[in-house]
């Protein structure tokens, strides 16, 4: 029986299968450190277990689509909010204000309407992947309608100043990402997009 259960070893020990490198295998229990360039700029990114690549692979997309209008824009860069890391941020350091803020995956609503508030001229990104971009704006947009209905918030169009756009990508996020190289090919037009601006609010 032992003598056996060596042959068994051997044979399927002869028939592993390598893992896969590809990055629509990498499991969402894997810890992964990826470099990902754009514009010729390199960005080493980290995704932790349990966290999907889409999460990961976003804020790189965002981080890509905003690159020339905000130079300087940052992965998980600390700007000393007291709540909030944002996934992707430009920061003036001049106003101690950010010029954008992107948010990846799922974001609560009332975090949406705290970074409104606090950040009432700076442009705001929510980026989700396999969703239709009504699917998460409609619902912002009832809720900050029973927020101003109830007494509990002032219209935004007396005093917010900003943007906010929601954005959706394809589930399959590394699609945009050539895997040789790891550079995202990703660009704004291959996204859908949707604004909550200021004459949207002056409905509410």
């Amino acid at each position: 029986l032992y003598h056996s259960s060596r042959q068994s070893a051997r044979r399927w020990n002869g028939n592993y299968k390598h893992g896969s490198k590809k990055l629509s295998d990498v499991s969402k229990a894997k810890k992964l450190t990826i470099n990902l360039t754009a514009n010729g700029v390199t960005k080493t990114l980290r995704k932790k277990r349990m966290e999907s690549l889409q999460h990961v692979l976003t804020k790189a997309v965002l981080w890509k689509c905003y690159m020339e209008d905000y130079p300087g824009i940052e992965i998980e860069y600390d700007v000393g909010d007291p709540d909030y890391l944002p996934d992707v941020i430009s920061w003036n350091e001049t106003s101690k204000e950010p010029l954008f803020w992107g948010e990846s995956g799922r974001m609560k609503m009332h975090k949406a309407l705290d970074l409104m508030r606090r950040y009432p001229r700076t442009h705001i990104v929510h980026c989700r992947w396999g969703m239709n971009t009504t699917d998460f704006s409609e619902p912002f947009i009832d809720f900050i309608r029973q927020e101003v209905e109830e007494g509990r918030l002032e219209n935004p169009a007396s005093w917010w100043k900003g943007k906010f756009s929601f954005a959706s990508l394809p589930l399959d996020v590394w699609r945009f990402i050539d895997e040789d190289t790891r550079t995202i090919l990703v660009t704004k037009d291959d996204l859908e997009w949707k604004d909550l601006n200021r004459s949207l609010c002056e409905l509410l």
